[in-house]
């Protein structure tokens, strides 16, 4: 990954990309408004944040939300929006798919053609009482979204706007961050838990095909973004709401050590993401902050 891409991320002055004073562990930087998730094109070297404004608007119904982009042009860092305004209400769970960028905005999942910006649904979850979803992860051309409020996990085929609820052999705790093992051809998952008092967000695994869920660690907490690379399954806990160390951690899926990523204060580590070199760019949506944390090092 490009010194250029990892400072425009941060949307560091342009001068900064001139002289090369790239942090060597990690870098702080303010967000436009607040973004929830973020997602990197590593082959286009730029990224992606989707931001409810600058106002937190719980209902998302105000269309406030915005896809942002930040990246690297002719060897200097940019920003810009790449969505109109009133077009998009609270933009989350963003990934990439043959070509085109996603994401939830409430009841729905829409594509966005990232050179024009339009916008295209193709799939309303509303019609099931679907309100808002929380993360999304792909599994070949099959789509995976959760819904934290309706405790469900939701199988999408964006070609056909069709979709339906995956079943499980028990009841979630608010699922929030997914990711797809491919390998183990699982979907990870990890929950917010039963209620703001309680800390009993689990860490699970589910095979979709036959709905068993099962426990992938004892570790509890109120998680929200998770993310798998080179056997390390990643997770962002709110749990931290005194912004101690460990906003998001790692497992190592082998060994079950768990152990801090980040020891910088974040309030409301969110939907994070993690490059193939094992670069953490975490939004902090309370903060209205990115962080962007080197691997092997100490900070």
């Amino acid at each position: 990954m490009s010194k250029c891409f990892l400072v425009s991320v941060c949307a560091v002055l342009l001068s900064a990309c001139e002289s090369q004073k790239v942090p060597t562990t990690y870098y702080e930087a303010d967000t436009p408004g607040y973004v929830e998730s973020i997602v990197v094109d590593e082959s286009r070297q730029v990224g992606y944040m989707g931001t409810q404004g600058d106002k937190l608007d719980v209902s998302g119904r105000k269309g406030k939300g915005l896809i942002v982009m930040t990246g690297c042009e002719n060897g200097a860092p940019v920003r810009r929006n790449v969505t109109k305004p009133g077009v998009l209400h609270s933009p989350r769970a963003l990934t990439l798919h043959g070509g085109l960028l996603y994401a939830a905005d409430r009841g729905r999942i829409v594509s966005v053609d990232t050179k024009s910006g339009k916008v295209s649904t193709v799939a309303d979850l509303s019609k099931a009482g679907v309100e808002s979803m929380h993360d999304a992860t792909w599994a070949g051309e099959r789509m995976f979204v959760s819904s934290q409020t309706k405790n469900r996990i939701y199988e999408v085929n964006p070609a056909t706007g069709k979709f339906a609820e995956v079943q499980s052999s028990e009841p979630f705790r608010g699922p929030k961050g997914l990711t797809w093992d491919d390998g183990a051809k699982r979907l990870l998952v990890c929950e917010y838990g039963s209620g703001e008092k309680v800390a009993d967000g689990r860490i699970l695994s589910l095979d979709p095909a036959t709905g068993k869920v099962e426990q992938v660690c004892g570790h509890r907490g109120k998680f929200s973004g998770l993310a798998l690379n080179k056997g390390f399954l990643y997770f962002s806990d709110w749990n931290r709401k005194s912004r101690q160390p460990g906003a998001v951690c790692k497992m190592d899926l082998k060994s079950g050590k768990v152990e801090a990523v980040t020891r910088k204060q974040m309030n409301g580590a969110a939907d994070f993401c993690v490059t193939k070199d094992g670069v953490v760019v975490v939004p902090a949506l309370f903060d209205k902050k990115l962080w962007i944390i080197y691997p092997k090092q100490e900070y």
